[in-house]
């Protein structure tokens, strides 16, 4: 991306403040990359790298080729794409001097070979974006210490990760933020291990990961489409947004002049009877030439106190990426306090329709909490081989009413034991597969640096690959208990059976059988057999309604031997005070 000034950018709109008697647009405009721009990866880091991978080929460790590389399960950085994240440039497919991207549009530059995933601005820099593998390998080479937060192309060095992911793919994961390189040369990684952290390093003048695969020396475009046919390199592409839409929105009590993106921008929820004038901005990629846009602000009574009407932007090309702001100073906000709303609309389409506070006095120490999110956990059945990604579903623009650069914190756990515990600012985190099974907990909380708001649990469980679970289980108010199989069942291994969504600091019997005799048993099925050799364990369940019983599979066992269990608690919410989960089955390898 390419920084401009704000009086540069402003040449290129056609609305000036003095066409409306109340204020307008007040500047902004494309952030598009010129014409001629130069690489993202300098001429000499290109040279390094084609002697790390001669001498990485050479050395005997790098991985073996083979056909049929699986596709991505998943883009290698946390956010949302077309939430927090924004991808300005895929692979340029055009071998001539023009430009050519997978759906057979601009969004590239010429000799482009990789996808630049943009994050909103300095500011959530500074909080923190990971990276992550994208799939398992072997790190090939590292760079850190660089700078983080340049503007400019001046062939800087880059902080990076370059990964040997095997059957002849390379990963290049690139500009990455001074001192956050996670891993080491020769380091094993595997999907979903965080490498390090979004930035500006580099040939760079906007933060983003510049992420791109290499088979066998030639760059790669996995996305595909109608000027890239065949089978996706994703598991699941993501759907392509071509029409405008916010990516980010605020209002300030300040003059917007100075302000040049990728700079974080200033932010208010309130403004006072003093202020001479309101301003908001907005990042706005993907807007059509010949566009026009409109301001309405209405009183706190939801009545119209001011409209602009359509105004053209006067960009007679379309704008790839644009930042856009407006000022204007509206009599009655001088004297009439409450919750008012602008709505901003773009083509005739509402985009933005946000709530401002108007105070007689500007109160510094006011703050709105975050706004209550919501979340999910993907995939929706997960698997031993699937990275883990949690991530926030709710609005991602009206997620804090003072519109602050939102953080969330993710703790996640599994089988009770906190395994990842990170604060970042941005919208998703991933942890890596479980190959052995668990139940995993994530907890998301967003904080705005004052407040917090209120936490969203996630929970998923994974059995374990000797598992698996059959019968019945007999719910109480709070649900049915969970049984969970961790390991492998190979002789002398680890084993966990987990206990999980039961009934808070009660007993729990933990029922083992040689045989199943699925017996009808306190209003529910009693799935093994507990007379000997089978036998009970009583343990207790923990605030959260979880234990464990961790023990090691006995040496000497039989291949094929069958193992049943279930777990049994007392809950004054059963049928017959107690609840008890399915019958879980495990079979000796």
């Amino acid at each position: 991306m390419n920084k401009l000034s704000s009086l540069a950018l402003a040449v290129c709109l056609a609305t000036p403040v003095s066409l409306l008697a109340q204020g307008g647009l007040g500047g902004g405009g494309s952030l598009d990359d010129p014409a001629g721009r130069p690489d993202c990866i300098s001429p000499t880091e290109r040279a390094l790298i084609a002697q790390l991978t001669a001498a990485w080929q050479a050395s005997g460790q790098a991985l073996p080729s083979y056909a049929g590389v699986a596709p991505y399960a998943f883009y290698p950085q946390a956010g949302n794409l077309y939430e927090d994240l924004w991808i300005s440039n895929y692979v340029d497919l055009d071998g001539s001097s023009g430009i050519l991207d997978w759906h057979c549009g601009s969004y590239t530059y010429d000799g482009h070979d990789a996808s630049d995933s943009l994050i909103r601005s300095f500011g959530e820099q500074l909080l923190g974006v990971p990276v992550f593998a994208v799939d398992d390998g072997v790190v090939i080479s590292t760079a850190d210490g660089n700078p983080d937060m340049n503007t400019v192309w001046s062939g800087q060095p880059a902080n990076f990760v370059l990964i040997d992911h095997g059957g002849g793919r390379t990963g290049y994961y690139w500009h990455l933020k001074n001192g956050s390189v996670a891993v080491s040369t020769g380091a094993t990684v595997v999907a979903g291990q965080q490498l390090g952290l979004t930035a500006s390093s580099g040939n760079s003048s906007y933060p983003h990961l510049h992420f791109g695969t290499y088979d066998v020396g030639s760059a790669t475009e996995v996305f595909t489409g109608a000027c890239n046919p065949g089978p996706s390199g994703w598991v699941d592409q993501e759907a392509l947004v071509t029409t405008p839409f916010v990516w980010d929105f605020g209002f300030s009590r300040l003059d917007l002049a100075s302000i040049d993106p990728p700079d974080a921008f200033p932010r208010t929820g309130q403004v006072a009877f003093a202020d001479p004038s309101i301003y908001h901005w907005v990042l706005l990629p993907s807007l059509p030439a010949f566009s026009d846009w409109r301001v309405v602000y209405k009183r706190p009574d939801g009545t119209t106190a001011f409209d602009t009407g359509n105004f053209g932007f006067g960009n007679s090309t379309s704008f790839k990426f644009s930042w856009l702001w407006w000022g204007f100073d509206i009599p009655e906000m001088h004297t009439l306090a409450g919750e008012w709303s602008l709505e901003l609309s773009i083509n005739g389409t509402l985009l933005v329709d946000a709530p401002i506070d108007v105070l007689p006095v500007y109160d510094p120490l006011f703050n709105h909490a975050p706004e209550p999110i919501s979340a999910e956990l993907l995939p929706a059945d997960p698997g031993i081989n699937d990275v883990l990604r949690a991530v926030v579903t709710s609005d991602s623009v009206m997620d804090d009413l003072d519109y602050d650069m939102l953080t969330h914190d993710w703790t996640w756990s599994v089988d009770g034991s906190v395994v990842r515990s990170v604060t970042t600012g941005a919208r998703s985190d991933m942890l890596p597969a479980l190959s052995l099974g668990g139940y995993v907990t994530c907890d998301v909380t967003p904080g705005d640096g004052t407040d917090s708001g209120a936490t969203v649990a996630l929970e998923a469980a994974i059995q374990g690959p000797a598992f698996s679970t059959s019968g019945q289980a007999l719910g109480g108010v709070g649900g049915a208990p969970e049984i969970v199989g961790v390991g492998s069942l190979v002789p002398a291994s680890s084993v966990k059976l987990v206990l999980a969504n039961a009934a808070p600091s009660s007993a729990a019997w933990l029922v083992l059988g040689a045989v199943a005799i699925n017996a009808p048993f306190k209003g529910g099925v009693l799935g093994p057999d507990p007379s000997p050799p089978g036998f009970f364990v009583l343990q207790q369940t923990d605030a959260d309604g979880l234990t464990r019983v961790d023990t090691t599979w006995p040496a000497g066992l039989s291949s094929g031997l069958s193992i049943w269990m279930q777990w049994w608690v007392q809950d004054a919410s059963g049928p017959r005070g107690f609840t008890a989960s399915e019958t879980l089955h495990g079979v000796t390898p």
